[in-house]
């Protein structure tokens, strides 16, 4: 029981955050080519 519960707390965020980083990285790529900035 707790380490299904662990399980379930730890997985969601991890994956959370993963996606979180890929949307920041693009969006922050995406105001540089329109900046101008990126090659």
């Amino acid at each position: 029981m707790p380490d299904a519960t662990l399980a379930r707390l730890i997985m969601p965020t991890k994956l959370h955050s993963t996606v979180g980083r890929i949307r920041r990285s693009r969006r922050i790529r995406q105001l540089c080519t329109n900046a101008g900035c990126a090659p």
